[in-house]
């Protein structure tokens, strides 16, 4: 609604590109991991598994479509990428493994549960903040302004609950990410200025 809702593109319309996607969401990490995953392949000058995963990937793809589709219309077409992005990840990494061995699923499956909990908890908090605004100022989401203000308030609120939970996990990801941040800054730092 902030980014399309203007003109022809309508609230119904809107409301369709939110349902497909829900059901795009459901497999955005899996689309992320393909990405690191077939680059680990790539690396080892290994690109036929990789294309071997992306073929069986477009094989299932094209009649889970053809079976989600009517009952769910254009969310069934998002669901069944999202499924066949997710399979397409099991194959990369039972691959992967049988050929390295050590994968540290373990440190993996610990990051994604952490970052799980954080982001259930920052989308209620969203969730109950989208309740508030609708209950105390409902003509804000009115108007394109109103919705960006809402958006940036709440999507903020977001942020700030999700490095909360993270941190309250023990979450070494903020660690790393910190210590890039710090890194990044002092790299700017000792850049020459360019003065006259």
């Amino acid at each position: 609604a902030v980014f399309f809702q203007y003109g022809l593109f309508d609230e119904r319309s809107a409301d369709l590109t939110s349902y497909a996607l829900v059901f795009f969401a459901i497999g955005l990490a899996a689309h992320s991991a393909v990405q690191v995953l077939t680059r680990a392949f790539y690396a080892m000058h290994d690109t036929r598994v990789p294309v071997a995963w992306a073929i069986v990937a477009v094989a299932v793809n094209v009649p889970l479509m053809v079976a989600l589709t009517g009952p769910m219309g254009i969310g069934g077409l998002a669901l069944a990428i999202s499924i066949t992005a997710s399979a397409e990840v099991l194959g990369l990494v039972w691959s992967l493994r049988a050929r390295i061995r050590s994968i540290h699923g373990a440190s993996i499956l610990a990051a994604a549960w952490r970052s799980g909990v954080a982001a259930g908890a920052a989308a209620l908090f969203m969730l109950g903040g989208r309740v508030l605004i609708e209950g105390v100022v409902p003509g804000l989401l009115e108007h394109g302004f109103g919705r960006l203000i809402a958006l940036a308030a709440i999507g903020g609120a977001g942020v700030a609950i999700f490095v909360v939970v993270a941190a309250a996990l023990r979450a070494p990801e903020l660690d790393q990410l910190r210590r890039v941040l710090v890194r990044r800054l002092r790299r700017g730092d000792d850049a020459p200025s360019s003065g006259m």
